[in-house]
């Protein structure tokens, strides 16, 4: 038995509530090297009277490259549980609990080494959000998606569709252009929407904002903001915005007067600055990343956060919005993560708070900060198998696997998946092939999570990294790639119409190259296979016909395709 590989981290994700009763406990083994694994439970303080104690065998559920997952998931009666494991691989056997290993297990001194789950509370796990299983959504960077009103002064704009954008171009979007395409995403099948910043910036992209309070008058103003709200709720489309609170625009009042006063100003513990006054040629203050236009927020300083809070809680209060995804959340602080959670938690229980993290982010996820984060973990691999090319289904899969057990249950299903988005290249172009965009799709729509498109991926729009993947979507239907489209909607509506899609379990496997995604609850399970390469690939015949398929006929990829069946 190789026990170094043997992990369980209690109270984390290998222990953790999805409800105030449903308890999840993970225990990780070097792959294929137990025969069997047993948690032995109960009430915490009646672990050492033998007939108190549960015995259940654990159920191996997932594998990755190198490892197996040993899963209980049960209602317990009280959720202060105490539990060790027993664990053997046909030749020898050991109780594992925080002693380590032994071959026999005292449980007269089991409060002394048992695994605990000391107690569970209404406000301390993560808790789901209902509609987000429901959700399939759609970011808009609102430059670039459709000019609606007419009347504004036009003469800013510099970019025509078609054109590829530059850092300073300016399509001319606006709120009442979003707000005319309601028809359209109820078309689309899309029941919520994530835009990029809309405040007062100099920018086309606003993540300098010069004032939180203010709506961007090329977007338009507060009545407008309503208007649009109040309409996609009237159609069942919920609204997610954009927070940029680790930085600033060096234009912005704030930063003026701190610019102006120094040590004098009363902004001046807002920032980070080494010295008395602000150095703007040998910038001697933290920025976002190294623009100097853009001053990173002291983010644990207490007047900031209450300043911070106060614009997260007015677009609820006075606008109903239900989301902010958080601009940078792995650079702020967890003093200001809590402040918001707790205030926007207060106002709407529902209202979603997604963090823009790139690394893992299971700290951030635990019930105290953010609900869930844009899913790189779910990206990152995705690149690799289909646009570089650079690792195969098996690697695919694991990682996969890494990534979903990376979190609680609660926190995969509130993810934010996408396959590209203002911050990356289009993937069709990574990939420089539109099939592959295709079976990164048919990916992000199976798998577990909220399926985020990005505006105008689903009639062909492409382009490179920032700036090029923010053109203006083209509404001249002749420009669009129906056949994409077409399939799009198809995807969409089968991920509406089967509840297992929603909210079953997921499996990530291989098989010959090809990669499988299963969703699956007790009553019926569906399975994507998925051929990424530019060979025909014949596969056993199916006993039932694919309900949607790519590139496929007669039980053969002709390549780079993929179906669905259901098992």
């Amino acid at each position: 038995m190789d026990l170094n590989s043997i992990l369980h981290i209690p109270m984390s994700n290998m222990a953790y509530f999805s409800s105030l009763y449903n308890l999840t406990v993970i225990l990780r083994a070097k792959k294929d090297d137990l025969k069997e694994v047993k948690i032995i439970y109960s009430f915490k303080y009646d672990h050492h009277l033998k007939e108190k104690r549960n015995e259940e065998v654990m159920i191996k559920k997932y594998s990755d490259n190198l490892f197996d997952y040993y899963v209980f998931n049960k209602d317990v009666n009280d959720n202060r549980v105490g539990y060790i494991f027993y664990l053997s691989d046909g030749f020898t056997s050991y109780y594992f609990s925080e002693n380590g290993f032994e071959k026999e297990y005292d449980y007269s001194k089991s409060h002394l080494s048992r695994f605990e789950y000391q107690a569970n509370f209404e406000g301390d796990y993560l808790k789901e959000i209902k509609w987000c299983k429901d959700t399939i959504g759609y970011q808009i960077f609102p430059d670039r998606f459709n000019i609606g009103n007419y009347k504004k002064d036009l003469s800013y704009i510099n970019l025509k569709p078609n054109q590829d954008p530059k850092s300073n171009s300016f399509g001319g979007g606006d709120l009442i252009g979003i707000l005319n395409k309601i028809d359209y995403f109820k078309d689309l099948g899309i029941n919520c929407l994530y835009l990029t910043p809309i405040f007062l910036s100099n920018s086309n992209h606003k993540y300098d904002t010069l004032d939180y309070f203010k709506i961007d008058p090329h977007f338009g103003d507060e009545k407008t903001f309503k208007l649009l709200v109040d309409e996609l709720h009237k159609n069942n489309i919920k609204i997610i915005l954009d927070g940029v609170f680790n930085h600033i625009s060096s234009e912005s009042k704030i930063f003026k007067d701190v610019i102006k006063n120094g040590k004098k100003s009363k902004y001046f513990n807002w920032f980070m600055i080494n010295g008395d006054k602000v150095d703007s040629v040998n910038i001697n203050y933290l920025c976002f990343a190294n623009v100097k236009n853009m001053p990173r927020l002291n983010t644990s300083n207490d007047d900031v956060i209450k300043y911070i809070t106060s614009v997260v809680t007015h677009y609820i209060k006075k606008f109903n919005i239900d989301g902010w995804r958080l601009d940078v959340s792995e650079e702020l602080s967890f003093k200001l993560h809590r402040a918001i959670r707790s205030e926007v938690k207060k106002l709407n229980p529902n209202c979603i708070i997604i963090g823009e993290n790139w690394r893992i982010a299971n700290r951030y996820t635990q019930g105290d900060m953010l609900d869930s984060v844009m899913n790189y973990k779910f990206y990152e691999p995705l690149v690799h198998f289909l646009a570089y090319k650079d690792i195969d289904a098996k690697e695919f899969a694991s990682r996969l696997t890494d990534g979903f057990l990376t979190y609680t249950l609660n926190s995969n299903i509130m993810m934010m998946n996408q396959i590209e988005n203002h911050d990356t290249h289009r993937f069709e172009t990574l990939a420089n092939n539109p099939n592959m965009n295709l079976i990164a799709l048919s990916i992000l729509i199976m798998n577990i999570g909220m399926p985020f498109l990005y505006y105008g991926s689903e009639v062909g729009l492409n382009g490179g990294y920032d700036p090029l993947c923010r053109k203006m979507f083209n509404w001249d239907e002749n420009s669009w790639d129906i056949k994409r489209l077409k399939l799009t909607k198809k995807l969409i509506n089968f991920r509406k119409n089967n509840e297992v899609l929603k909210s079953g379990e997921v499996k990530y496997e291989f098989s010959n190259n090809l990669f499988v995604l299963t969703r699956y609850n007790k009553e019926e399970a569906y399975k994507l296979i998925v051929n990424p390469n530019n060979e025909k690939v014949c596969l056993d015949k199916l006993n039932k016909k694919p309900i949607i398929s790519f590139n496929f006929q007669e039980n053969k990829f002709i390549k780079e395709g993929f179906i669905i069946i259901k098992e």
